[in-house]
């Protein structure tokens, strides 16, 4: 099994465990099935299902696929044997320990990447319609930095 970390930031030499929120301070990891909901600028928002084909399916908003197409992150592999399994359906993992990776390495098209990994990328005006399709399903699915979206239209609006 391959274990990830997705950052903005180059030449991280060790990860030490941060607390959120007053939670216990961990080290984050993304196992491979899921590292493409990470393929992103860190507070990009986005919605991520799994096809009823299998296929991973990403929405954005029009409003970043500028700065998608123009961001560079990079990617840290992480020591498995360090992290215990934290949430089987988001793939994450974690470590309360101080963890070298063993390797990084910039992505620099974002989109590129996400075709590598044989995701349907749509653009759309607004995530919310997908949002609460995805979310009154019974799949697996993702709805990450939703606070950064567009706001939520209110029926009969003008807005």
């Amino acid at each position: 099994m391959r274990l990830f970390h997705v950052s903005d930031s180059s030449g991280i030499e060790r990860f030490i465990p941060q607390a959120s929120q007053g939670e216990t301070p961990l080290v984050w990891a993304i196992d491979e099935d899921h590292l493409p909901n990470y393929l992103f600028p860190r507070q990009c928002p986005r919605v991520s299902y799994l096809s009823s084909g299998g296929h991973r399916v990403i929405h954005v908003e029009e409003s970043w696929i500028d700065r998608i197409s123009q961001s560079r992150i990079w990617l840290y592999q992480m020591p498995p044997d360090d992290f215990r399994l934290s949430d089987p359906t988001a793939g994450y993992f974690v470590s309360s320990g101080i963890i070298n990776p063993l390797s990084c390495r910039p992505i620099n098209d974002l989109i590129g990447a996400l075709l590598e990994y044989r995701v349907e990328l749509f653009v759309v005006p607004s995530l919310w319609p997908i949002f609460d399709q995805v979310t009154s399903a019974q799949s697996e699915f993702s709805c990450i930095r939703m606070r950064n979206a567009q706001p939520r239209q209110i029926a009969g609006s003008s807005q």
